[in-house]
């Protein structure tokens, strides 16, 4: 379906650009009405013309078709993880998954803020998480255990194995407002 797709936005892309140049040519009066008119005369002038362009508008209505059904499947193949258990179908949304995740940060005290998205491709699942770290968490360490945590969790309830990808990015590592300055007296600058 991935090269109909192709496919389909190639030939609307050089039909767009012939019929913009076409447009702007008759603007600019390069391209007379004449010609066009001739070109349609030629095609109504023949039963084995009209059958052509008849046959080719009808090649675009299906590809725009199946172009049409190809992006809507895979919009909704995108919002939710599908397996296949012996008692049938899941589908788990990654809205889901994404609270999931969320509840999972509320454990780590190292956290103070997730924005989380999660993206189901058809090579594995990706959970991008933007964090905000508080004051004095050393970084590796909490990226890190929290990578492993998520990875284990869902493999645990989505019983995929090597498919989950977890990226961490420290969005802010906040500053600690209890640290208090190590000198409070008056600098002396006449020195």
């Amino acid at each position: 379906m991935r090269i109909i797709s192709f496919f389909v936005a190639f030939i609307y892309t050089v039909l767009f650009l012939v019929l913009g140049l076409l447009l702007v040519g008759m603007s600019l009066e390069f391209i007379s009405m004449v010609y066009l008119v001739d070109f349609l005369n030629d095609v109504y002038s023949s039963p084995l013309n009209l059958l052509y362009a008849g046959l080719i508008g009808l090649l675009f209505f299906v590809l725009a078709l199946a172009y049409i059904y190809s992006v809507c499947k895979r919009g909704k193949a995108q919002r939710n993880i599908s397996f296949t258990n012996p008692d049938g179908e899941v589908n788990i949304s990654l809205k889901a998954i994404e609270d999931f995740v969320k509840r999972i940060a509320e454990d780590v005290t190292e956290i103070k803020e997730l924005d989380c998205k999660v993206i189901n491709s058809k090579r594995s699942v990706k959970v991008i998480n933007n964090v905000v770290l508080r004051a004095g968490t050393t970084v590796p360490e909490i990226a890190e255990k929290f990578q492993n945590m998520i990875k284990v969790k869902l493999q645990g309830i989505l019983g995929i194995e090597d498919k989950i990808q977890v990226k961490v990015y420290i969005k802010e590592v906040e500053e600690d407002s209890t640290a208090k300055s190590v000198y409070s007296g008056e600098l002396d600058y006449s020195k």
